[in-house]
């Protein structure tokens, strides 16, 4: 039962931060009802690092010890204080061959996975291919594997579709909303660079540079829509992943200018830093990218044929796994492929790159993720917002995938707006923010209704404030949900109030019988009061 309400809870954050047109429409009737007043105690003792561990051989290693590892936070050392491992159930298939023992007293937990199928830099054969890749993996697992099926379009963002689910037929069904055709249709420039310097080649060049550029802010969109997914991340406390399938950005939108045309061309940095914070964004809600290749396979095996790239093993650029940052990444030019630039967000995450045949890839991406484990450490002098991490396993064989940063503990004053959503979204599920170590007492009041509005479509109550608030600024949220605690809609505001606060809420007719809450949170203490207002 605890873990549904999880599922639950971690698919209404998922569905806040993708949706950010916050509704303003909120309203109550005249009624009186009690109120709990949570205040957060917050202290920051430990942070964790999630990461997979496995073999040369992509097999689960599942007896990994703290002993086996040294953590470095900014190049200093740092003393691990635990290291647990999370068992998921496997499939026959899966384990079968593996001949390492599994801790039999490993805590179970159910994985989330994020598939996200891009449409913006994907062809039609690779849609095609992507939709066929998540359909094996959801049918190759018998593990029971939450996933969230995701699309990531030009118009509408990095949207859900669906999840997180268990249901291999509703996945299915999810799966068909994801569109069959890309975005736009992908210029010649972009995916055929090899333009001569004859007359008619420097004709065509213009309009080819225009839609170069048109091409080059979709990079933007693709990767300010990918970071979207930091918060939303922060809030899931389950181990989780994130799968994006695509035929990646072409290698050419990285340089000003054409080199087949222009003898010195030169990488736009300005570029390279849209993937660099894509990558940072992830890092910083605790996860995990993992990139596959969706585009035809002569043009990923004609790519591995020089000396940066190989299949999903780990060692797809010629340097040691582990020591690879997204602050390294070099984009070469390859005849119109994405290929570089998957290497890029998937391995500066801590992740990895898929480009075999699929059925393999499946295979290997359900082996090499099977063993997660979570470890624990104290920041103590070392902590700052934002930690570079790297971890060196001592034992021979074996290779561990893990974020290569971590953000640390925030203090709810110093949150962005949306981040603040989310707290008050948290408190009224009643579940404790992921970034925080919270002690909660609770304290009963009451709130009154007062006469009538003039206006007849506004309802008005009034809360007790506690005494810790009175006469201090905080932050007013009201959050409404559809039924069955689908879609939360917020509206926040920020004011002084006083020992008894005034709230007007909107009603339309399709509002009546969607669940209605109010969250007060000082900022400074993070008190906080919550109720819902049942209408």
């Amino acid at each position: 039962m605890k873990a549904k309400i999880t599922n639950r809870s971690g698919w209404l954050i998922l569905f806040l931060i993708l949706n950010l047109c916050i509704s303003i429409h909120l309203f109550s009737q005249e009624q009186k009802q009690e109120y709990d007043a949570i205040k957060h105690e917050v202290s920051v003792t430990r942070l964790l690092i999630p990461l997979f561990a496995y073999d040369s051989r992509g097999n689960p290693v599942f007896d990994l010890k703290k002993e086996d590892l040294r953590l470095f936070i900014d190049g200093k050392v740092v003393e691990i204080r635990d290291l647990n491992l999370m068992q998921f159930e496997y499939s026959q298939e899966i384990t079968k061959k593996i001949k390492e023992k599994r801790d039999r007293t490993a805590q179970l937990q159910d994985r989330l996975i994020f598939l996200v199928v891009d449409t913006m830099f994907n062809s039609v054969y690779g849609i095609r291919r992507a939709k066929k890749i998540c359909k094996q993996l959801i049918e190759s697992d018998s593990s029971g594997i939450q996933y969230v099926i995701m699309e990531n379009s030009l118009f509408g963002g990095l949207k859900l579709l669906g999840g997180p689910e268990t249901d291999k037929k509703k996945l299915k069904k999810f799966l068909k909303k994801i569109h069959m055709l890309p975005d736009t249709t992908t210029t010649a420039w972009s995916r055929n660079p090899s333009i001569t310097q004859s007359t008619e080649a420097s004709a065509r060049w213009q309009k080819k540079e225009r839609d170069g550029k048109i091409e080059k802010e979709r990079i933007k969109y693709f990767c300010e829509f990918l970071a979207s997914l930091k918060y939303s991340l922060q809030t899931i406390s389950q181990p989780k992943m994130i799968l994006l399938i695509s035929e990646g950005i072409p290698e050419l939108l990285f340089y000003e200018a054409n080199p087949s045309v222009t003898k010195h061309a030169f990488v736009d940095t300005a570029l390279l830093d849209q993937i660099k914070k894509a990558v940072k964004a992830i890092n910083a809600g605790g996860g995990i990218l993992y990139a596959v290749y969706s585009g035809r396979t002569n043009l990923a095996i004609s790519h591995k044929s020089g000396d940066s790239s190989s299949s999903g093993k780990g060692e797809q650029i010629a340097i040691e796994d582990g020591d690879f940052t997204v602050d390294d990444a070099n984009i070469p030019i390859v005849d119109g492929s994405g290929i570089e630039s998957l290497k890029a967000l998937a391995l500066g995450t801590g992740g990895r790159f898929f480009d075999d045949v699929t059925e393999r890839m499946v295979k290997e991406i359900h082996k090499s993720t099977a063993a997660y484990y979570e470890l624990a450490y104290s920041p103590g002098t070392v902590a700052h917002s934002v930690m570079r991490i790297n971890i060196k396993c001592n034992r021979k064989g074996v290779k561990i995938d893990f974020p290569s940063r971590l953000e640390s503990n925030i203090n709810y004053i110093d949150m962005k707006k949306i981040q603040k959503k989310v707290v008050a979204l948290n408190v009224v599920l009643k579940r404790n923010l992921n970034w925080t170590l919270a002690k909660e007492k609770t304290k009963k009041a009451q709130f009154l209704l007062p006469d009538q509005h003039k206006d007849k479509r506004v309802q008005r109550i009034q809360v007790k404030i506690p005494e810790e608030m009175n006469g201090r600024s905080v932050d007013i949220f009201l959050i409404r949900f559809d039924k069955d605690l689908q879609n939360p809609h917020i509206t926040m505001k920020s004011r002084r109030v006083a020992d008894l606060e005034t709230i007007d809420i909107k009603q339309k007719e399709t509002d009546k019988d969607k669940p209605l809450y109010f969250v007060i949170i000082e900022p400074v203490s993070t008190s906080c009061i919550y109720n819902k207002i049942d209408l």
